[in-house]
């Protein structure tokens, strides 16, 4: 597995993002300085690198059927880095006269989108070779690795800033190389089967993984992504209100440390708690989070307010980016969706709600410059909405599920007819296994895990479905080999089909 350092490279890519458009890290360059109007300014420098962004994951999901995934292609390893950190370049470069600064911020700005979007696609796909205990391991230390890394750009100041940013793609792509490298096929078959140099997704549940028709990928995340384009949206809006950097009493680094302490916690809830890396232990997290950033607004106002909400926007991204990056990987690894396109519907989701943000941000400024509307007013709105939207996702079991069912799933073509024997055959497999359950006298839970076992489910899948340690998860699949006379995982799934 990645024990080697390289394999946290993700976390220069994570660093590059933040402090290039998250920290305001690189906000006063010329290209900004050139536009008249800071607001608007500010709107396009969020807006050009977002949309070339969504467009190329966009592309990359609806081309692959015909290309196949970014990861086939070597070039591309090279390629994406290298284009995301010459448009970072181009970013702090000026012209003569201010229309050439302004163009060469355009022309930054939506290579630097085009560029990343590989990026993302890249480290998705190999976070999707990563089994589950790998994949908690190496993310949380990834993120919590990128914030220290913005903090020491935050220290920084001038060229040496500029340089270190621009350097972090490359340094990103290099370790992605060497990861990918390094990596060989899974057992089971998991990922990463070579063949003429070119690698090729195979689910760990061994469903077919062929590209999913994206109108269906759309239908098959449920409320899932409307969730979680809505989070980014708020998260994004509650950090707005305060200008970075300021000149207030605390430091910008403070929101730094922060954010940093909060993914470690994070992170200890993601590998020692017995949960389930979902949408739903996103929500748990997130929209308090969200609630409490406006409410501080609401009522302590600028600059204390205001100071909150921005911390709490820059540790909600961090975590965003570290649970959509676990949560997709095992999304692809249940075989609804190719590894390409599971990696790039979530950054999609995650790029689409920071648009948002920025939309309405822009359009809530200038309303409140105006008069026409209040803060406090405006931030219980957002409370409202996020309630709102928080019941409607709930609402919907399958959201939080990345196991829909048991069989593979039909694209909406699909006769009902078939459905409907794939239901029946699920009936019958539940019965049989209950059947030889009772049989052998296993636990209510025994015979939990035992069917899941008997679909080849491994125990790290047991434990995240039941919600259950590891050690449970061992020892009660260790009970049930021993009641029912089996030795290995082969003869356990052998014999629930001769039960069949």
């Amino acid at each position: 597995m990645g024990k080697s350092s390289h394999d946290l490279g993700w976390a220069f890519l994570l660093a590059w993002v933040f402090c290039l458009f998250y920290m305001g890290g690189l906000e006063n360059h010329p290209g900004v300085s050139a536009i008249d109007s800071p607001d608007f300014a500010s709107f396009l420098f969020g807006c050009f690198p977002l949309i070339a962004l969504i467009v190329t994951l966009a592309g990359i999901i609806v081309c692959e059927k015909r290309l196949g995934a970014p990861s086939s292609h070597r070039w591309l390893f090279w390629a994406s880095p290298t284009i995301t950190s010459c448009a970072t370049l181009l970013l702090v470069l000026s012209g003569s006269p201010s229309f050439a600064t302004a163009a060469l911020f355009v022309a930054g700005s939506v290579l630097a989108g085009f560029g990343s979007a590989f990026l993302w696609v890249l480290w998705g796909e190999y976070y999707t070779s990563l089994s589950p205990e790998e994949s908690e391991k190496l993310a949380p230390i990834s993120a919590i690795l990128a914030g220290i890394l913005a903090l020491a750009v935050s220290a920084m100041s001038g060229w040496v800033a500029d340089a270190v940013v621009v350097a972090f793609p490359l340094l990103s792509g290099v370790c992605l190389v060497l990861s990918w490298r390094d990596r060989r096929p899974l057992c089971g078959g998991d990922h990463l089967a070579h063949e003429d140099g070119k690698r090729e997704a195979v689910p760990s549940s061994g469903k077919a993984q062929a590209p999913v028709n994206p109108p269906s990928l759309l239908v098959l995340t449920g409320r899932t992504g409307l969730g979680l384009f809505g989070v980014c949206l708020f998260v994004s809006l509650a950090g707005t209100f305060w200008s970075w950097p300021a000149h207030d009493a605390l430091p910008p680094q403070i929101i730094i440390l922060a954010s940093i302490v909060f993914l470690i916690a994070l992170s200890l809830a993601v590998s020692a708690c017995p949960c389930r890396i979902s949408m739903l232990f996103l929500f748990r997290w997130m929209c308090p989070t969200v609630v409490i950033a406006f409410t501080a607004i609401i009522v302590w106002g600028s600059p204390g307010g205001t100071y909150l909400a921005a911390l709490i926007g820059i540790a909600a991204r961090f975590a965003l980016c570290l649970i959509v990056q676990l949560s997709f990987a095992e999304y692809a690894k249940s075989g609804l969706a190719t590894p390409t396109q599971s990696s790039g519907l979530g950054w999609i989701f995650i790029h689409a709600g920071d648009l948002a943000g920025v939309a309405v941000s822009f359009i809530a400024r200038n309303m409140l410059l105006e008069g026409t509307m209040q803060l406090a007013p405006f931030c219980a709105i957002c409370i409202a909405l996020v309630i709102v939207l928080v019941t409607f996702v709930l609402n919907d079991r399958r959201s939080f599920s990345f196991e829909m069912q048991d069989f593979p799933l039909e694209a909406e073509s699909a006769q009902p007819s078939t459905r409907t024997n794939s239901e029946k055959a699920q009936q019958t497999f539940e019965k049989r296994i209950r059947e030889l359950a009772t049989h052998h006298g296993l636990t209510p839970r025994e015979t939990q895990v035992f069917s899941l076992l008997a679909r080849g489910r491994s125990i790290p899948y047991v434990r995240d479905e039941l919600v259950i340690s590891k050690e449970t998860a061992a020892t009660h699949a260790k009970h049930v080999y021993a009641k029912l006379g089996v030795h290995s995982r082969q003869e356990l799934i052998d014999l629930a089909a001769n039960v069949l």
